[in-house]
């Protein structure tokens, strides 16, 4: 079976690790002869990791970089890019694009269903994710099966679209785990330059915490650095702060407890699925609340390593509710019957 797989605009954060694990399940299985990948061209991470056989690159910047032709990329040029490489079936891995051929749809983007996220956006940005929403909304209908990864991101898909998707528990297997984080109350934020992450809240945190403790930060331009390099510097940090208003996994969490770190994260649905006992939760509009949040955290040993053995709890049981993407691939495989 030949498999075209669209992930423009998948090129760094935690869609790239899991298009990552994605491919490497899929290259496993022998039901897939081919599998072309159409792609950003920063995909090179992904792309040195699986030079496999199986596997063909087909890089579209021109998609990646300009928003018009993005969209007639997505509505037009992958449906006839499938049909030149006699293609058998279709994964979406931003769950958008019409085509022809069954097709599996799995979403990853959860901006469509929150408004406080939007509301930090540019107009021009929220138009341009409007037309988006619009085309993403067309395609899960029009596709044969539809995944989402928490329940959280099914029910607000399911009341929006009316579209109810199965979801797929899949964080990276194999996450090396540590039960106390070591070294000094370092504080670590990950995210990226958009608003909605609201980097500023950590700024400000540093500005006034600087003298008490270590900052760091993991934002887009950090791409580049290997998951082992960024599971290192989650491993050096005690704490991991979260102020995305929000996410669809949210893998930093899964693996910030995986590694022994506290989580403090906005008390929204994405961190209380993700964490539900393990994280601190503050109040998500209040950079108060975080801050409180985070001194209680500083201050207190005994917080902190309930929270981190929490944690190491939590990212067993969601380890154990991995299927790993079986249910993707079986999904693949039963819609192109």
């Amino acid at each position: 079976m030949h498999l075209a797989v669209e992930s423009v605009g998948t090129k760094r954060g935690g869609g790239w690790v899991i298009l990552n694990e994605i491919l490497s399940a899929l290259s496993d299985d022998s039901r897939f002869t081919r599998i072309t990948v159409f792609g950003s061209p920063q995909s090179i991470y992904a792309e040195a990791r699986f030079l496999h056989p199986k596997i063909e690159w087909k890089k579209r910047t021109v998609a990646d970089r300009f928003y018009a032709a993005r969209m007639h990329w997505l509505t037009t040029g992958f449906n006839q890019a499938c049909k030149e490489v006699h293609a058998d079936c279709v994964l979406q891995m931003n769950a958008v694009g019409l085509c022809d051929l069954p097709t599996v749809s799995y979403s990853q983007q959860p901006l469509f269903f929150s408004s406080r996220a939007k509301a930090t956006l540019s107009f021009s940005h929220r138009l341009r994710l409007k037309a988006l929403e619009q085309l993403t909304k067309k395609s899960c209908e029009h596709s044969d099966r539809v995944f989402v990864q928490t329940h959280w991101m099914q029910k607000a898909m399911n009341q929006r679209w009316n579209v109810f998707p199965q979801v797929v528990r899949s964080p990276p297997p194999n996450i090396e785990r540590m039960f106390v984080a070591k070294g000094q109350n370092g504080l670590l934020w990950i995210g990226s330059e958009l608003d909605y992450k609201r980097r500023h809240f950590f700024e400000r945190l540093e500005r006034e915490l600087s003298d008490e403790t270590d900052f760091l930060t993991l934002c887009s331009s950090n791409a580049a650095m290997s998951r082992e390099e960024i599971l290192a510097v989650l491993k050096r940090s005690s704490i991991l702060v979260i102020t995305s208003l929000t996410e669809s996994l949210g893998l930093p969490l899964i693996e910030g407890m995986a590694k022994g770190t506290m989580i403090i994260a906005p008390d929204l649905p994405y961190a209380q699925e993700t964490c539900e006992d393990a994280a601190m939760y503050y109040e998500t509009r209040s950079y108060s609340s975080l801050l409180s949040a985070v001194r209680a955290a500083l201050d207190n040993e005994t917080l902190r390593r309930r929270h981190i053995q929490a944690g190491t709890r939590r990212a067993l049981v969601l380890d154990a509710e991995s299927e790993n993407y079986l249910a993707l691939r079986d999904g693949l495989f039963d819609v192109s019957q």
